[in-house]
């Protein structure tokens, strides 16, 4: 024989039922860039972002050129090329700063030119030129999350509700006190 099942008072139910927990899936806002800015807002953000990796471009063979044990050499593993990374002086490790700005440049183009809109590190989020369109987004995301939490915080909670979540209770110990119903208990 189970123990019953120790279920939330109706305080306590109420409460639940009024609260709205930020990892329930339903907080949903687009991830397109066009949603957020017009056509010629993106494709002045793109020409913008393209002409800051050219530059970073010209920066990095002048980093190749001062220190080029600062870079993977022609025919290290990446392996080796790691190992030897660690060994550098922070002043040599930080000539990879345009590398890796880049190269994030070239993954937030990528998505750009797909309508999305980089969001992690490693998509390019963190590149300053991206603020304002990644705040925009951040808006409709809040605006919509107020727009969700007002609307559980109106849920009935009255004397229908709690009549309607008892009947549940028993409709669920009924079935849980079945012979057979282990597996429904588990699940």
């Amino acid at each position: 024989m189970r123990a019953p099942h120790n279920w939330p008072t109706r305080e306590e139910w109420a409460k639940r039922r009024r609260t709205w927990y930020g990892d329930n899936p339903e907080c949903h806002v687009s991830g397109r860039a066009s949603a957020y800015a017009q056509q010629h807002e993106i494709d002045a953000l793109i020409a913008t972002l393209k002409v800051r990796r050219s530059q970073l471009g010209k920066e990095l063979r002048e980093a190749k050129k001062r220190c080029p044990l600062a870079f993977q050499q022609k025919g290290e593993t990446k392996t080796q090329w790691d190992h030897r990374w660690y060994q550098l002086t922070t002043e040599e490790q930080e000539f990879q700063t345009p590398a890796w700005t880049r190269k994030e440049i070239f993954r937030a183009l990528k998505l750009l030119a797909q309508d999305k809109i980089p969001i992690r590190p490693s998509e390019g989020g963190c590149i300053s030129e991206l603020a304002w369109l990644q705040q925009r987004r951040q808006s409709a995301y809040d605006a919509e999350e107020d727009r969700i939490i007002a609307e559980v915080a109106a849920t009935p909670i009255d004397d229908e509700a709690w009549a309607k979540e008892l009947a549940e209770r028993a409709e669920f110990e009924r079935v849980a006190a079945l012979p057979d119903s282990h597996w429904f208990v588990l699940a």
